[in-house]
């Protein structure tokens, strides 16, 4: 749960919307994601939020795993 928090503070609001969307069952991809969130661009913008968030994720893990190493 944590982690997820950490990726949401990382976003702006419009794109934690299109986030938080994107866990709806209903959606399959971040461009339906951001449609879902009433972006004004929804492939522009789904494509943003998706790559933020791989960014955030991947960090994540490679600080966890620092601190694991030493």
């Amino acid at each position: 749960m944590e982690e997820l928090a950490a990726v949401l503070r990382s976003l702006v609001p419009d794109h934690q919307r299109v986030l938080l969307s994107w866990s709806d069952p209903g959606v399959t991809t971040w461009s339906e994601a951001a449609q879902h969130a009433e972006a004004s661009d929804p492939k522009r913008t789904g494509e943003q939020v998706r790559r933020r968030v791989r960014y955030v994720v991947d960090e994540q893990r490679r600080r966890t795993g620092l601190r694991v190493e030493r």
